[in-house]
């Protein structure tokens, strides 16, 4: 990562917007110089809170200028931090950015939309849209955790070598390094093998527990066998009681019928007695009538005139002169004298046969019968004779029809009347038993079938644990194999991690003598300088083995943090670009030179961030051909800091 272009605006004593541009020339050393006070640190800060989203306090950080010049309901203005810098050959520009508002009690600040531009070699650009793809993408280039040994106040960074100093070496070594991470991949493995081994645990119990889930389903079903044989053994009797009440009831109604058709019997019996007396009372008059009348031949009473002929014991009322008068007048016209209808010649034919047997008969002339104007007397009566012969005879057929039509319906119920009907009240008392015993029946069925509701839940349930925990028992041999697969995964990263380790840090001790020789004036006193397996820095003189790191200078101390992180850095591959704030202040002038000096040989690319008294006039000839620009922060009277290129 080597930085081209830095904007602050507004954050701590920077006014407004203030641009620092890296030339791309080749040379490593960044200047910027300025007083205690003047915004070193600040500038630091800023960067970090850029890359990082470092946690700050608005209110205090945003420039107090700038707000107070905010002083209208919703006035707004913007403190950001933009870096352009170039990665793997590719231009990014990452901006973050906070918006103050001012409010009734005071300022809202809200932060904007961080921005990261990565642009290609056609200068077309891509954005992230998410915070936390930015964050990634950031930390993979430059991770945070290291963060401290790239951007650091240098009078500080002798704690490497103080008195328990081991674990800030461990750490530096491990974030750097990343060794951190093979081992957090150890720690994580070592966390899955416990998982996977009270998971066998956990299943060794549940294969007792499905044991015993078994068992009670074995029951639950047995039981619900029995109660299903119970709930057939009540279905069945209940199917016999309605049969039975079905079979009651169609004799109930067949005695209900039977008694209807006996009741309907003997009102038929009544009505054809009735009939039959009507029917003789027609007989008698159509018989009377006849006895009345005289010979009429039309085709309708021809047999009744026949009976009269035939009839020689009864005395006929009318006298043989006149009967033989109308018999000789009606043979004469070819129809009868009293009706008018035409004689068939069958008909004639049997009155021409009968005549002589009437002209004998015995002759009983009345005098009131002699002349012949008499017969319309006769024959106005003849007529009337035959209507009521006729009334008489249809009434005769009627109920002749009837009492026909009654003797069937008899013979029908006959059929369907038994001699003697069974007691309907013994049906009855039977029917409201068995109807009591069916309700029982129903009660006890429901009461079942709630039953076997109940057991189906419950089996359903044990079966639902039963699937559960066989799932997980018959996950045993797998876990097994993952855990025997998770142990050799373990011992090889453990056995990676113990030899990445021995063999990096064997990098970093060869580094870091190289680069302490390199800088410190005293460099064939010191023979040996090593991090040892308790992350330890070590420095031995030429004559003895001890550890004489407490004995070493304030400047030397300050020497030897610096060479750990610079060879920490070389050996991770990230070796640029360090901030250093006041890195020569503890430093006497031989090793500032020497600082100086080599110190383009070592990095990529390093801001120093220095007072005039610290890098005075021969520091600046030392390395001016390594200086690729030179910034100076004033402060002007009302407390901000002005950036001004350095020409």
């Amino acid at each position: 990562m080597i930085f081209q272009k830095i904007k602050v605006c507004n954050y701590g004593p920077y006014y407004k917007d203030h641009i620092i541009n890296i030339p791309e020339n080749g040379k490593k050393i960044v200047i910027i110089k300025g007083e205690n006070g003047a915004g070193k640190t600040n500038f630091i800060n800023a960067l970090v809170w850029c890359l990082y989203n470092t946690g700050i306090k608005p209110k205090s950080t945003f420039n107090d200028r700038a707000l107070s010049e905010l002083i209208n309901l919703s006035d707004k203005d913007q403190m950001y931090v933009e870096i352009h810098f170039n990665y793997n050959d590719k231009k990014h520009i990452i901006n973050r950015k906070i918006i103050a508002k001012k409010t009734n009690f005071g300022y809202d600040f809200e932060q904007a939309k961080t921005t990261l531009e990565i642009f290609n070699e056609n200068a077309k650009s891509t954005n992230f849209l998410e915070d936390i793809e930015i964050e990634n993408y950031i930390n993979n280039i430059l991770n945070e955790s290291v963060k401290n040994y790239f951007f650091f106040d240098g009078a500080k960074i002798e704690t490497f070598t103080k008195e328990d100093h081991n674990k800030d070496v461990e750490n530096a070594i491990k974030n750097l390094l990343k060794i951190e991470t093979i081992k957090r991949a150890c720690e994580h493995i070592d966390a899955i093998k416990m998982e996977i081994m009270n998971s066998i645990k956990l299943i060794e119990a549940n294969n007792k527990e499905l044991e015993n889930i078994d068992e009670i389903i074995k029951t639950l079903n047995k039981e619900k066998k029995d109660v299903l044989a119970l709930k057939d053994t009540s279905n069945n009797n209940l199917s016999a009681l309605n049969k039975n009440m079905t079979t009651i009831d169609k004799e109930i109604q067949n005695i209900i019928e039977q008694s209807k058709h006996k009741e309907h019997f003997n009102l038929i019996e009544e009505q054809q007695k009735s009939f039959k007396l009507s029917l003789d009372d027609s007989e008698k008059k159509i018989n009377l009538h006849l006895e009345k009348s005289f010979l009429c031949f039309s085709d309708k009473l021809i047999e009744d005139s026949i009976t009269i002929l035939n009839n020689k014991n009864k005395e006929n009322t009318i006298p043989a002169s006149i009967l033989r008068e109308i018999i000789k007048r009606s043979l004469d016209k070819c129809k009868c004298f009293i009706c008018d209808e035409a004689l068939h010649e069958n008909k004639k034919n049997i009155l021409e046969r009968k005549l002589p047997e009437i002209i004998i008969e015995k002759e009983t002339i009345l005098n009131y019968y002699n002349t012949i104007e008499h017969l319309k007397e006769i024959k106005n009566h003849g007529k009337n004779l035959y209507g009521s012969i006729m009334v008489h005879k249809k009434q005769y057929n009627d109920y002749k029809e009837q009492i026909e039509k009654l003797n069937e319906k008899l013979k029908n119920y006959d059929n369907k009347i038994a001699e003697e009907l069974p007691d309907i009240e013994e049906y009855k008392k039977l029917q409201s038993s068995h109807k009591d015993q069916r309700d029982d029946l129903l009660i006890k069925i429901g009461e079942i079938e709630e039953k076997i509701k109940h057991l189906d839940k419950s089996i359903k349930e044990y079966n639902n644990e039963f699937n559960q925990l066989s799932k997980k028992s018959e996950k045993s041999t797998a876990e097994q194999h993952k855990l025997n697969v998770t142990l050799k995964i373990q011992e090889e990263l453990e056995r990676i991690f113990s030899e990445y380790e021995k063999h990096e840090i064997k990098k970093i001790n060869y580094e870091i003598k190289e680069i302490f020789n390199l800088i410190i004036r005293k460099k064939d006193v010191f023979t040996e300088i090593f991090v040892d397996p308790n992350y330890m820095i070590n420095v031995n003189r030429s004559f003895n083995n001890d550890n004489i790191i407490n004995q070493l200078s304030y400047g030397e101390r300050q020497i030897l943090s610096l060479a750990l992180i610079l060879s920490l850095a070389k050996v991770s591959g990230d070796i640029g670009p360090f901030i250093m704030d006041t890195p020569m202040g503890n430093l006497d002038p031989i090793h500032r030179r020497k600082l100086i000096l080599n110190l383009p040989k070592l990095v990529n690319q390093v801001f120093l961030l220095v007072t005039s008294s610290e890098f005075t006039k021969d520091l600046h000839d030392i390395c001016h051909d390594d200086i690729s620009v030179k910034y100076v922060l004033n402060t002007t009277e009302n407390g901000m800091t002005q950036v001004n290129e350095e020409i």
